[in-house]
This record gives C-alpha cells, sequence and structure tokens, in this order.
C-alpha cells in the first residue's frame, strides 16, 4: 500500500514537470507567425467590378466599421495594392484580374478568389468583407494564472497534486 502511495506522489510530480517543460518548450519558440501564407483555409469568391475594382469594408467583430486602416492586397508573395479604408471602412482598389488574393489588414488577413466582371459564379459576393479580429481572450483564472504561457496554472495545479499525494503519504500510509 506505501509503495503504491508513493508511486501516485511520482506520478503527480512527473506530471506537473511535463505540464512546466511542455509551456517551456512552447514558450521558447517565441511568437507564431499568423499570416495565412502557407495556411489552409477557406477562399471566398468575389466578383470584381468594370476595370478590375474590388470593393470591400473592414469592421470589428462587432460590426463597427474600422476607419483610416491600412488594407495590403498580394497576388502570392507580391503586394499588389495597398490603400486605406475611408470612414465608413470601405476601401476600393482598381487594376485587378482574375485570381486568389490574400487581403490583410493589421487584424485580419483573408484569402478570396477574384473573378472579371460578368465571368463570377451566383454565389460570388459583390465586395469583400473582413471582420478584424479583436483580442483574443483565453481561459483566464485569477488574473495572471492563465495567461502568458500558462506556467503559473501549471505550477498551481501541479503544487496542489504534489501537495495533496505528500500529506496523504505522510498521514495515511505512515
Amino acid at each position: 500500500m506505501k509503495r503504491f502511495k508513493f508511486l501516485h506522489v511520482v506520478a503527480a510530480t512527473l506530471a506537473s514537470v511535463g505540464m512546466l517543460a511542455s509551456q517551456s518548450v512552447a514558450w521558447a519558440a517565441g511568437p507564431q507567425n499568423l499570416s495565412t501564407r502557407g495556411a489552409s483555409q477557406q477562399v471566398l469568391d468575389v466578383a470584381l467590378g468594370n476595370g478590375g475594382r474590388l470593393q470591400g469594408q473592414l469592421v470589428d467583430v462587432g460590426g463597427v466599421p474600422q476607419a483610416n486602416a491600412e488594407v495590403t492586397v498580394r497576388l502570392g508573395d507580391t503586394v499588389v495594392a495597398v490603400t486605406k479604408t475611408d470612414e465608413r471602412g470601405y476601401f476600393s482598389v482598381a487594376g485587378l484580374r482574375g485570381g486568389v488574393y490574400e487581403i490583410n489588414t493589421q487584424g485580419t488577413s483573408s484569402l478570396y478568389r477574384l473573378w472579371a466582371a460578368n465571368t463570377a459564379p451566383p454565389s460570388a459576393q459583390a465586395g469583400a468583407l473582413l471582420v478584424e479580429a479583436g483580442d483574443v481572450v483565453r481561459g483566464n483564472l485569477f488574473g495572471y494564472l492563465g495567461t502568458g504561457n500558462g506556467l503559473g496554472l501549471a505550477a498551481l495545479i501541479g503544487g496542489g497534486i504534489l501537495i495533496g499525494g505528500l500529506v496523504e503519504h505522510r498521514y495515511v500510509g505512515s
């Protein structure tokens, strides 16, 4: 019975160390590039207007237009246009041809298949709607414990398991 309790404490300790080590390795990797290039994501169909004009609007997650935001249009790795949104979040870029383009702002990046005038399928939209992501909020326990790389929360859980196992071993197993 004592051997089982000792193994329980060792297992809890190893689990705690494993949680801490995996977080440390992820933290050491640094911030990840959130660009969509190379990632698989849904491609949305948009019909270009006359003269190869792409029209779109940039809003936040609440639907509020984002004024004076920079919008970058890429074809592959080549930047083909950079523009700014107006006071209502609208932007427009002329001279584009059909193809798959990446449209970026500071807070979002999406892929669009642009169709030349009068060639778009019926499902194609008349313009691009970009929704700029707000702050990503992950589970947060008591402020700092759930933020950052999760070390605080992992240490709290692991410490609780370890102390509980030691106390049980000392008072019950001796």
